[in-house]
């Protein structure tokens, strides 16, 4: 495996306290900024980062993120990667799994010597997003979005500058979902709603070489949902899925109808979805966490033998777990 540096923007940038910095953007020296990004997650944090900085920004922007930035920004400035490095002072990088894009902005704008910033938009797999079919980079600095994600990124990349971002999206969307559910409406003669997180672990794998970390499926998981609820013998039970954004839906039709449990494809967004369960059920996607802050009962399905796979960072039960504890189904 090859890795890559690149540079430190200022000489002495090692040698001052990390924890003077900690906490603090000191983006006073800073004009003009490039947004580098292409997969949703990290385009929304970014975006709601940028409309509260009040700076000349471009954007080199991709997949999913695009339309991203297009709604955030419709007058934005789009321009080639190679323009916005030869413009930028200081470059903000997302980070994602479904190509090696963002990686390679990242090792461009580094190895130029512009201030890097690499966002970091959930809690698992730090090192996995440095890493593409052989090839790796260290980051140089590091923005998360939380103490624990600042945390667990010290213990990752000890070398690097890690800083908490002063303010949020995910606290944008968390108030969204509270808000729907505060007018939701019980289930139908009382059945139990239960959503289906997906998360496109074979496409993971696919990208990044991983297969030996996993062992299972998206489908799997599904699966393993599907025994747990219907071993429980109770007729009062609506299973929604929700497929991750880079799945197509229609990969799951012939799936549907093997279940034992009543289950439909999602037809709706995140936070209606969110706002119509009473348990939200997943790997590790972020919208565990979303559920989890806006009070829905929130828990993990990993088939058995995988429990240790990306363990939730949040320390969220297993689905067997949260149906025990909440006395389901009841006697």
């Amino acid at each position: 495996m090859v890795a890559h540096r690149g540079y430190k923007l200022n000489p002495d940038l090692g040698e001052r306290s990390r924890e003077s910095l900690r906490g603090k953007l000191a983006l006073t020296n800073s004009s003009r900024f490039l947004v580098v990004s292409h997969d949703r997650g990290g385009a929304e944090v970014i975006a709601d980062f940028v409309t509260g900085l009040g700076a000349e920004t471009w954007f080199v922007t991709a997949g999913p993120a695009r339309n991203v930035f297009a709604a955030a920004f419709p007058e934005r400035v789009e321009v080639s990667l190679e323009k916005g490095l030869d413009w930028a002072d200081t470059v903000i990088v997302a980070t994602g799994w479904q190509t090696d894009w963002e990686l390679s902005a990242q090792a461009a704008a580094q190895s130029r010597g512009l201030r890097t910033a690499v966002v970091l938009d959930n809690w698992v797999n730090f090192s996995g997003r440095f890493k593409h079919h052989g090839y790796a980079i260290e980051p140089i600095e590091l923005w998360v979005v939380d103490a624990l994600a600042a945390q667990k990124a010290e213990e990752v990349f000890p070398e690097s500058i890690t800083r908490v971002l002063p303010w949020s999206h995910y606290d944008v969307v968390v108030n969204r979902i509270i808000l729907a559910r505060a007018g939701r409406t019980e289930g139908v003669n009382g059945r139990l709603r239960v959503l289906f997180l997906g998360e496109n672990v074979e496409g993971f794998e696919a990208t990044f070489d991983q297969k030996q970390d996993f062992g299972f499926s998206q489908f799997d998981a599904l699966a393993y949902v599907d025994r747990v609820l219907s071993d429980r013998k109770v007729r009062g039970l609506d299973l929604r899925l929700r497929p991750h954004p880079s799945e197509k839906p229609e990969r799951y039709q012939n799936v549907i109808t093997s279940l034992a449990c009543h289950t439909k494809l999602s037809q709706s967004d995140l936070i209606t979805d969110l706002a119509w369960c009473d348990i939200a059920v997943g790997l590790s996607s972020i919208a565990l966490y979303y559920a989890s802050r806006a009070g829905v009962l929130t828990c993990t399905c990993f088939p058995v033998g995988h429990s240790d796979y990306h363990a939730s960072p949040w320390g969220f039960p297993t689905l067997v777990a949260l149906l025990d504890e909440i006395g389901w189904p009841a006697s």
